[in-house]
């Protein structure tokens, strides 16, 4: 290796530079009532995971300029305890720098207008790290104008998420919708994040959670609506995907089942933090159960357009969407065969 070239094999490559960032687009101002935008992966990058996971390219420089661009509202960032907790290997310094980069894209976010709901990932509550890592999320709303909430998890119930029991996870979120008020009053909170509106477990997760108490302390619900392959108004695994004004049906039912949980009649917001298409072919830790790929990317396209019309037109029928975060906004990698790679609307 010599730089900017490659012997291999006493054959000279010539090592393709790093692409730099896009110029911030100027003149662009924010609509604050838009409700779109993506799931995004701010700390998937070589600064956090170091250079053999992960290239640079979901940080805020690149990223930030296709969502100014597109004149996307809002933003979903998940957030790992680990990396901001001493321990695992994790010193002092090191949760230092981590939470002072993650704190420069807030910055940077706060600065463009945009909206961002954060998804912080935990450990049960009581565990080494569980109080710090709330704590300094705390912090977060009163510096950064950008906090629109907190998202409490991911696909709780599914085992690589965690795999947590309903009352388990009640009793961690309330923990930490508390310590996170405790200096952020207002802070607000939303809970289920489940891996579809429909899918049986989930669902029954979502449900044991709201019987243990979720409803205290959230101010909203999230939820994954994938549809698989099938077009996006079709139904999937409530509503038959023949069926024209599925995805429709199935959002104002959803809504009505967590609104029977709803005793009091606070007034509760529907954020649909994951829901997308894959150009990939099949392989990958998630195939085939998330995702059976589709046909190229002007599909994904066409179904990208469709469902936010389709979210638009159910929100003015009445279910209180308040975000809609397309997974994802990048191509993970170049990789046409890997499902989890291609949901990206852009590449790098």
């Amino acid at each position: 290796n010599l730089g900017d070239r490659l012997i291999l094999d006493d054959v000279e490559l010539e090592v393709a530079p790093r692409p730099e960032p896009l110029p911030m687009p100027e003149g662009i101002a924010i609509s604050q009532d838009s409700i779109f935008g993506f799931s995004s992966h701010m700390i998937h990058t070589d600064f956090f995971y170091g250079p053999e996971k992960f290239e640079p390219y979901w940080s805020l420089e690149y990223i930030l300029p296709h969502v100014v661009g597109g004149r996307f509202g809002v933003m979903r960032e998940p957030l790992y305890q680990g990396f901001f907790t001493v321990g695992n290997n994790r010193d002092e310094e090191t949760v230092r720098q981590n939470r002072g980069k993650v704190q420069h894209f807030l910055k940077l976010y706060s600065d463009a207008g945009i909206r961002v709901l954060l998804c912080p990932m935990f450990s049960r509550a009581g565990r080494p790290g569980f109080e710090d890592f709330f704590q300094w999320l705390g912090t977060l709303p009163g510096k950064y104008s950008c906090i629109y909430g907190f998202e409490m998890g991911n696909e709780p119930h599914l085992r690589h998420f965690g795999g947590w029991r309903a009352k388990e996870y009640a009793f961690a979120v309330s923990e930490g919708s508390r310590i996170i008020r405790d200096t952020a009053p207002d802070a607000k909170v939303f809970v289920g994040s489940i891996s579809h509106l429909w899918w049986g477990p989930a669902v029954s997760f979502l449900q044991n959670g709201l019987k243990s108490g979720l409803l205290d302390v959230a101010d909203g619900i999230s939820a994954h609506p994938y549809r698989s392959k099938s077009a996006p108004e079709s139904g999937a695994m409530h509503c038959e995907e023949d069926d024209p004004n599925g995805l429709e049906t199935e959002l104002k039912d959803f809504w009505t089942l967590v609104q029977g949980y709803n005793d009091t009649g606070k007034p509760l917001e529907l954020h649909l933090t994951e829901f997308g298409y894959s150009t990939g072919k099949g392989e990958g830790q998630l195939a085939p159960n998330q995702s059976t790929g589709i046909e190229n990317v002007d599909r994904q396209a066409d179904y990208l357009s469709r469902m936010m019309l389709i979210l638009l037109d159910v929100r003015l029928r009445g279910v209180p969407i308040h975000g809609a975060y397309w997974y994802d906004l990048k191509a993970d990698r170049n990789d046409p065969i890997h499902m989890e790679a291609n949901f990206g609307v852009i590449d790098y």
